[in-house]
């Protein structure tokens, strides 16, 4: 099998799912909203929001079994790795039981909590929303553990697709349902039946193209100790990340009201993406990075990560050129003149983000070796660090404020203290890294001012203006990548793929 042609299709389809998805946030949203009505919207994001908490619950073993499972194939230990499989079951049944208990406990309990907020008609529609979205999660947890194993096999091609079909049917679905007057419920349940749907898809993968062995014989307690830790660091990363991304929200919605929130909001929204846009392409190295790490060789995993920080450099400096440039000429589109604040919580969230966001592929090195408690011992202090900086700020400066707060703690710990890391206890070259970004940050700069003395003069109002500068930004940015920045082994991949297309093209 080629696992770099199986990676290479992998990041393309999770590039194309993030722009499917991107499209329905922004098309999809509305027409949802319009359909249901803002009141079961609101119920339908209160249910979502208490499920992820719920979720939280995977306890980080959804990494572990992609690291464990892959070490096994590595070293050709098959018995080994059907215990593995037999362990990771009984873990998440377990956790699916768990899960049921809490979530049967916040169906009996929260709606006497919102009884002052939610009318009796509206807490009978919450309860059955969210034990809809409770069943999907308890059935959910243990087939977990074969879209787990898939990615341990490298199968991120079927893995992409199939979670792209099921995106596209979901939302087929629900478009045809809303226009014909169902409601909120019709919503759940096209949300469970598509989502088992899929899970099922990976579980047949499994018995039919891997040949998956299951055997619950018990795992040595040495080794069960050393699952047990790493997940619980990947847990906990976890839970500081929820918290982190949350924080902001809720000290603003404390001390600056609904308002800043929503200007908040729609500042972080393009961050978000701006994330997966990076992490699409970091997620389907850790079985490469496994094999080179039992292989002792170090400076090829020091390659891979400054490789592929590269080709995130690429996408990145261009996405957040543009933000620059025409943020908030986009903005005033989309949402109107209300937002204007939201342009600049973009920015100051953004451009530090960026070092971490090329990256990411570090954290996956830290996984293989087992050293990412470090990270997360550090991400502990940032998080903290970050409340006691936001709050002040917050007060006095709302959102823009809590972004400056935000920016502050991933300078201080995303880039100084994880560089310093990377270099010391990793064996990384940083110094090679640092000198891409000088290089990436020349380019983006140069075509920021160009493209911004141009709009000056010539941009109209309405989206075709938008759209053409747009163009002409990505286009400059190319050309110049191409000649000045691109090193031989990106345009060669870059030759390769228009050779491909000119191909098909001609056939």
């Amino acid at each position: 099998m080629d696992y770099s042609k199986q990676r290479k299709l992998g990041v393309l389809l999770s590039y194309f799912t993030l722009g499917f998805n991107i499209l329905i946030g922004m098309l999809y949203t509305p027409f949802m909203i319009s359909k249901l009505g803002s009141l079961q919207y609101g119920i339908y994001n209160l249910a979502n929001s208490l499920i992820s908490f719920i979720t939280l619950l995977d306890l980080g073993f959804g990494q572990t079994i992609v690291r464990y499972i892959t070490k096994a194939r590595v070293c050709g230990d098959t018995e080994e790795e059907a215990r593995l499989n037999g362990l990771f079951i009984k873990l998440y049944s377990l956790i699916s039981l768990i899960a049921f208990v809490i979530g049967v406990a916040i169906i009996v309990l929260y709606p006497s909590v919102a009884k002052n907020t939610l009318s009796t008609e509206e807490i009978k529609l919450f309860r059955a929303v969210y034990s809809i979205l409770l069943i999907n999660v308890v059935i959910s947890f243990p087939l977990s553990v074969f879209s787990s194993t898939l990615n341990a096999y490298e199968e991120f091609f079927s893995l992409r697709s199939i979670n792209l079909a099921s995106n596209i049917l979901k939302y087929a679905a629900l478009f045809v349902l809303l226009l014909n007057g169902y409601k909120l419920i019709a919503v759940a349940m096209v949300t469970l039946v598509c989502s088992i749907l899929m899970q099922l898809s990976y579980v047949y993968l499994c018995i039919t193209k891997i040949k998956i062995k299951i055997s619950f014989a018990p795992t040595e307690k040495k080794l069960s100790r050393e699952i047990f830790a790493f997940s619980f660091f990947v847990f906990l990363n976890m839970i500081i990340d929820f918290l982190y991304e949350s924080t902001d929200k809720m000290i603003l919605g404390a001390v600056s009201g609904a308002i800043a929130v929503s200007v908040y909001s729609i500042g972080v929204y393009f961050s978000r993406y701006f994330t997966e846009l990076s992490t699409a392409l970091s997620g389907v190295f850790m079985p490469k990075i496994m094999g080179m790490y039992q292989r002792d060789e170090k400076q090829e995993i020091s390659d891979t990560f400054n490789r592929v920080g590269r080709l995130q450099m690429a996408l990145l400096f261009l996405v957040l050129g543009g933000y620059i440039c025409l943020g908030q000429e986009f903005l005033l589109l989309w949402v109107g003149p209300d937002f204007k604040e939201s342009y600049w919580i973009g920015i100051i969230i953004m451009i530090p983000s960026i070092i971490p966001l090329t990256q990411n592929v570090g954290i996956t090195i830290l996984r293989v070796m087992n050293k990412h408690k470090y990270r997360s011992y550090m991400y502990l202090v940032i998080a903290v660090l970050n409340v006691a900086i936001s709050i002040p700020l917050a007060i006095k400066m709302g959102g823009i404020g809590s972004a400056i707060g935000t920016a502050v703690g991933n300078i201080l710990g995303q880039i100084l203290f994880m560089n310093w890391f990377y270099s010391k206890k990793a064996g990384i070259d940083i110094r090679r890294y640092w000198i891409n970004i000088l290089k990436f940050s020349v380019l983006s700069v140069t075509v920021i001012i160009t493209v911004w003395l141009v709009k000056v003069r010539l941009m109209g109002s309405g989206w075709l203006s938008f759209g053409l500068f747009v163009a002409g930004f990505t286009a400059l940015y190319v050309l110049l990548y191409y000649l000045f920045v691109a090193d031989k082994y990106e345009k060669g991949m870059i030759k390769s793929t228009l050779r491909k297309l000119t191909k098909k093209g001609i056939t």
